[in-house]
């Protein structure tokens, strides 16, 4: 009488094939996600000239950082030479919660993240946040992180918005020492990259 045994083989390359097609479909679509944080705060997104769609989540962990926070981004864009990264995330929907009001919270936020001895974070005035973002309230800071993101991006400038009743939103530019003057311009006219529609 032959004993067969069991060969597993076969079937971990089955899996393997199925995974990586899941995967392979998945990576096709970098913007999934977003698009439904878009669709749950109502935003508008226009690509910026000149960008392309790098790969999907991505988390970065600043040391410096006391409260040692992770930023992750749901959503990026690179440009051609690859020195400046724009990161979208940390999406709040205002949902009523008794504990949550997203402009109190973005100023939390610019207060205990940034590093004021690098650059003075500035609150915009609620008409310039209207004008910029169709938003309540928006900030600007840095973390000047001593580690790099990526371990290229030794710069950052964080721009969060928010409006009552719909939520905040994060964009992040990472860029190198190179880039800066361009990145920076990018921060001054990051109103046409992302805001909260009108009306709505």
């Amino acid at each position: 009488m032959k004993i067969h045994t069991f060969n597993p083989k076969p079937i971990l390359l089955c899996a393997a094939f199925v995974t990586f097609l899941q995967m392979s479909a998945f990576c096709q679509k970098y913007d999934r996600i977003f698009k439904i944080c878009l669709d749950e705060l109502n935003l508008e997104y226009t690509l910026p000239a000149g960008f392309s769609e790098q790969d999907s989540t991505t988390s970065f962990k600043c040391k410096d950082d006391l409260y040692n926070k992770t930023t992750t981004l749901v959503y990026s864009v690179i440009n051609k030479d690859s020195s400046i990264i724009i990161g979208f995330g940390d999406f709040i929907r205002d949902r009523g919660q008794q504990y949550y009001e997203p402009v109190s919270n973005i100023l939390k936020r610019q207060k205990s993240e940034a590093d004021s001895l690098h650059f003075s974070s500035l609150v915009y005035h609620q008409q310039k946040a209207d004008k910029k973002f169709n938003a309540d309230n928006a900030v600007e800071y840095t973390k000047n992180c001593s580690d790099a993101f990526l371990d290229k991006y030794n710069n950052d400038r964080y721009v969060l918005a928010a409006r009552k009743g719909k939520g905040e939103f994060t964009i992040v530019f990472y860029f190198t020492d190179a880039a800066k003057d361009k990145a920076l311009q990018l921060v001054r006219e990051a109103s046409g990259i992302l805001k909260f529609r009108k009306n709505q």
